[in-house]
């Protein structure tokens, strides 16, 4: 009864008008939109899944101040004509008249001379906190951010202060019912929460994004000069990326291609920019022939069997010992009577037999060479 008095006391149903030949509403001299709310629901919902929590709080949070900024510029035009706790209360009720939600003030300490506030205000049927139920579910925190804006923007305008409300009750989740409770900004000492209402600077932001990637590209630009490397077919522009990438890394890097193509220019380019640059770059002719050695092999990383192997070899079984899940097989390989592998005893090998002859192989990464003792003769002969 109250607010119908309140409606009809200010005559506000008369202040609505609807001119469909223009295509207008307006409430007072402000014009008004009438929107479907679950059209607004699922803008608000890709506001926080594109702009995050936050940032997409802090918008509808300001939206609403603007709105509730206007509703109390229309309001203040009544104020002093009749009492002002009554013209106060027009706030509440616009919010309710717009179809926002119901708002009843349960609490307001107000000094009228000094612009002190503190109030207390319970919610029904909430637009924003049924909307995010319906499309975003059950909330872990108050949910009505647009009408906690605009409870600010009206009170703040109205007394020419900034006063700030905060939902501490909310139905989207759990509670029986919405409330918020509002005060002077530097009353809420939670600068955080403050910082919602101030809009960002996101376009400032990513100036200073772009400043910093364009003087990181300097950088990286004055840091990998090809220098000596001479080249510009998409084939070299793909190898010095690369290149330039593990300069300043500790990883090891194998630069394959035929002969002559520059494999060693590039190996020193990427000396001479590393962090190993003041040690000494040693290079080794691996195609030239040079002393022999001994290479060194764990019995396990020797496969038996497989021709296409990377380095592969023949030889012939002299001993087969069953161990459990795996047999070690002695044997003679390159003139080396106590050559030892280790391979599973899985149905392959179990056709394995003394005498017969087959086919080792090995991964280069697996062996090292030996500083010490020569090869035996027969593998001298092979060569």
């Amino acid at each position: 009864m109250v607010a119908q008095r309140l409606i009809e006391k200010f005559n506000l149903r008369s202040r609505l008008r609807f001119d469909i030949d223009n295509g207008h509403i307006w409430l007072d001299e402000n014009r008004m939109l009438l929107l479907h709310a679950k059209a607004f629901g699922a803008l608000r919902r890709e506001l926080f899944d594109t702009l995050g929590v936050r940032r997409a709080q802090g918008l509808l949070l300001r939206m609403g101040f603007v709105s509730g900024q206007q509703d109390a510029e229309f309001a203040h035009k009544l104020y002093g004509a009749e009492d002002n706790y009554d013209v106060f209360r027009i706030g509440p009720e616009l919010h309710a008249f717009e179809g926002l939600v119901k708002a009843t003030i349960t609490e307001a300490k107000i000094d009228w001379e000094q612009g002190s506030f503190f109030g207390e205000v319970d919610w029904a049927g909430s637009w924003e906190a049924e909307s995010h139920m319906q499309l975003c579910g059950a909330a872990t925190e108050p949910a009505c951010w647009s009408l906690v804006g605009y409870a600010s923007g009206y009170v703040s305008q109205f007394f020419k202060r900034f006063i700030v409300f905060r939902e501490t009750h909310c139905v989207a989740r759990g509670d029986e019912q919405c409330r918020i409770v509002g005060k002077p900004a530097e009353a809420w000492d939670d600068e955080a929460y403050l910082s919602l209402f101030r809009a960002e600077d996101i376009d400032g932001q990513l100036r200073e994004m772009e400043e910093e990637l364009t003087q990181l590209r300097g950088r990286l630009r004055e840091r990998h000069e090809p220098g000596h490397l001479i080249g510009n077919s998409p084939g070299f522009r793909a190898a010095f990326e690369l290149l330039s990438k593990a300069a300043n890394s500790p990883i090891n890097v194998l630069l394959l291609g035929e002969t002559g193509v520059g494999k060693e220019v590039f190996a020193r380019w990427l000396h001479e920019n590393s962090d190993r640059a003041q040690r000494p770059f040693v290079a080794i002719n691996c195609g030239a022939e040079g002393t022999q050695t001994q290479l060194s092999l764990r019995p396990e990383r020797v496969e038996l069997g497989n021709p296409d192997g990377e380095n592969c070899v023949q030889g012939q079984v002299k001993e087969l010992i069953y161990l459990g899940d795996h047999i070690r097989v002695r044997m003679e390989v390159l003139g080396n009577p106590e050559f030892v592998v280790k391979v599973p005893n899985a149905s392959h090998h179990a056709s394995l037999s003394v005498g017969e002859r087959a086919t080792l192989c090995w991964r280069s990464e697996d062996c090292r060479a030996l500083d010490a003792a020569a090869l035996p003769d027969a593998l001298l002969d092979e060569q």
